[in-house]
């Protein structure tokens, strides 16, 4: 495999991913996958989005990307298992990207889709919690990139070179250029049918989020200080 995109939901994955496949020839990474935070494999047919759940789910992942010879792979919510730890054993060459967003954005984008398929708030400091652990397992290696979408000036291009071994393109370029969001929650609403009898309980104490949960702002910077820059 190489490339694994371990991205929390609502943070900027499908600009990262758009931004790292433009340095590859389509040949080099179309066997793709995108394991979303069910576990399904939403970038194949319905029949192979079973088969990914019910592969993740009983621990034969490493399985799954083998037999479907992935070169490229999404993994959401990361930190619900250990499973990317794991891949990183196994697969020594591969290079892991996560963008950033700072978490109260994430949560309003969530409960803008409450009526389709939106986290519940408690869901997304879970998994804040939980990726920073393993992101920062990953960045200390020096196996990750982390970048920070909603900030382009802070973006390292060369050192992003640098790390995943490729060469500028075009297209690249102009992704950088332009730093414009991709799946935006129009795009996201245009998608997915309302659900009348979803029960969602709401963001009510994001006015005073970082009162309640305390250790919020200390997260926040611990992403913020491994965005763009790798370990000395």
């Amino acid at each position: 495999m190489k490339i694994c995109w371990p991205t929390r939901t609502r943070t900027g994955s499908t600009f990262i991913i758009n931004l790292t496949s433009s340095l590859y020839d389509w040949e080099e990474i179309s066997s793709q996958a995108r394991i979303n935070s069910f576990r399904k494999d939403s970038f194949h047919p319905e029949v192979k989005k079973g088969d990914a759940r019910k592969a993740f789910m009983s621990g034969q992942g490493i399985d799954y990307i083998r037999q479907n010879n992935i070169k490229a792979m999404k993994y959401e919510d990361p930190g619900r298992d250990g499973f990317i730890l794991e891949l990183k054993e196994v697969f020594p060459e591969t290079k892991f990207i996560t963008s950033y967003r700072p978490v109260e954005q994430v949560i309003k984008s969530h409960d803008s889709l409450k009526e389709s398929w939106g986290h519940q708030e408690s869901e997304v400091l879970y998994d804040l919690s939980t990726s920073l652990y393993l992101h920062k397992k990953l960045w200390e290696s020096g196996r990750l990139f982390i970048i920070d979408v909603t900030d382009p000036a802070s973006f390292n291009s060369d050192l992003f070179l640098r790390f995943i071994n490729r060469k500028s393109t075009k297209k690249y370029e102009k992704i950088i250029k332009e730093w414009k969001p991709y799946n935006t929650t129009s795009q996201q609403l245009s998608k997915h049918s309302i659900n009348k009898n979803r029960f969602f309980r709401g963001p009510s104490t994001l006015a005073e989020l970082t009162e309640i949960h305390t250790w919020v702002p200390q997260a926040e910077r611990d992403y913020k200080n491994m965005c763009n820059v790798l370990p000395e």
